[in-house]
């Protein structure tokens, strides 16, 4: 049921500018292109939230790369003996890189699309001003709000809140790169505004239920019994493991969101 109200969360989301884009005859090219104002916002915006976020809590998974990648991979130590870099902003260096080159990826294709080619109709300055203010405006009205919350985010909120960007910018290329094969085959230029739009509904109601369940799934019986005959065990046991990986994560978590002690190199987590 939680994902249900997740999934109509988003598309009342989405739909809330495709509306209005419809109500006052706007091109398809101008949803397309306020998508992309919106994640160019987002790539403005959120790497200030990671900054302010370090400086304000000091919290020792900012000394993390993002993927909380760690070199336990390589010497087969469990990830709570991970070492956390001494360096300041580790995570933030980490996660602008990829973010920034989808959003740039992502505006060569609305540059094409849009403007270049016009597979996705005409677009006069009026809709290129709405558009942007719509865009820009939202993300920079929720970032004014989350600064009088930010200093009592915990660094895994924080991850939570940001770190959606790169799998929302990944289905965006996706969804328009199939939208324009559908374009192509209808003749239409709201064919890749369509398929832009369920593949963003989809997307955003995954990552609204995973913020609900705080980025933890449980395991379903019939996860449980797949995993045990594929592995040859039984499903007491694959819950068993599955709980201990649970708790080990939670651990890792806890460490995450704890103060960096500044008086050494390094902090064990």
């Amino acid at each position: 049921m939680s994902f249900v109200l997740s999934l109509i969360y988003a598309f009342l989301m989405l739909l809330l500018p495709l509306a209005e884009a419809l109500y006052n005859g706007r091109s398809p090219g101008a949803l397309l292109y306020l998508y992309w104002v919106e994640s160019f916002t987002l790539l403005v915006l959120h790497p200030i939230r990671i900054w302010l976020h370090q400086r304000w809590t000091n919290a020792a998974g900012h000394r993390y790369p993002s993927a909380l990648e760690s070199d336990s991979k390589k010497s087969g130590r469990p990830r709570e003996h991970a070492k956390a870099d001494a360096s300041p902003f580790t995570f933030l260096k980490s996660y602008l890189l990829p973010v920034a080159i989808f959003t740039i990826a992502h505006g060569v294709f609305i540059l094409l699309l849009v403007f270049l080619f016009k597979i996705t109709g005409p677009l006069n300055m009026a809709d290129v001003r709405a558009a942007t203010v719509w865009g820009a405006g939202i993300p920079l009205g929720v970032f004014i709000v989350d600064l009088f919350l930010l200093r009592r985010w915990s660094f895994s909120q924080l991850q939570l809140s940001v770190g959606n960007l790169a799998l929302r910018l990944l289905v965006t290329q996706f969804g328009i790169i199939f939208g324009t094969l559908l374009t192509a085959l209808t003749k239409s230029p709201w064919g890749v505004v369509a398929v832009f739009f369920i593949f963003r509904v989809l997307t955003d109601a995954l990552v609204d239920w995973s913020k609900r369940k705080k980025g933890k799934l449980g395991l379903s019986n019939r996860i449980a019994r797949w995993v045990a005959r594929k592995e040859n065990k039984s499903v007491e046991q694959v819950r068993a493991e599955f709980e201990a990986s649970m708790k080990t994560d939670d651990e890792f978590e806890a460490r995450l969101n704890q103060p960096f002690d500044q008086k050494s190199k390094k902090r064990s987590a």
